[in-house]
């Protein structure tokens, strides 16, 4: 049993203190790329409210607004009886 457990490498403490080191490189690089990101998504947010807001709210009231004439063609009411009760008699 002592030889399995012999032969397994033990890690000495400048080994360690390597590895925690490259950990702590990639967390840091890892959380400036992501601040990195954030960044650039405020950024294109705040230049498309402060720089293009008026152009696109003028689009988007100019897509969803029209004037358009509709005829009142409208179908016969009749009552129970099927006589007409609305419209040409």
């Amino acid at each position: 049993m002592r030889d399995i457990a012999s032969k397994k490498k033990k890690k000495n403490k400048q080994e360690i203190i390597k590895e925690n080191r490259n950990v702590r490189i990639r967390m840091a690089l890892l959380g400036a790329i992501i601040t990195i990101g954030f960044a650039c998504v405020i950024g294109k947010m705040t230049y498309i409210v402060a720089v293009k807001g008026e152009e696109y709210k003028q689009a988007a009231y100019s897509q969803q607004t029209t004037s358009e004439i509709i005829s009142p063609n409208r179908g016969t009411i009749y009552d129970k009886n099927r006589r007409s009760i609305s419209g040409k008699r």
